[in-house]
């Protein structure tokens, strides 16, 4: 599994290019791809609240 850190933009479209593909069929959470698609949508969460806030008020 090849995970880093979201640091730039372009790594943020890159991980969201790479979830997209399975948010129709999700992977089995036990197999790699799932644990794969389970991490980089953490990483993602981690840099959206940083960078791309949403103002709930």
């Amino acid at each position: 599994m090849d995970i880093h850190p979201i640091r730039t933009e372009r790594d943020y479209l890159t991980a969201l290019k790479t979830v997209e593909r399975h948010f129709d069929t999700e992977p089995d959470p036990t197999s790699e791809a799932g644990e794969h698609f389970e991490v980089l949508l953490a990483l993602i969460q981690v840099y959206e609240a940083r960078h791309h806030p949403v103002d709930l008020t």
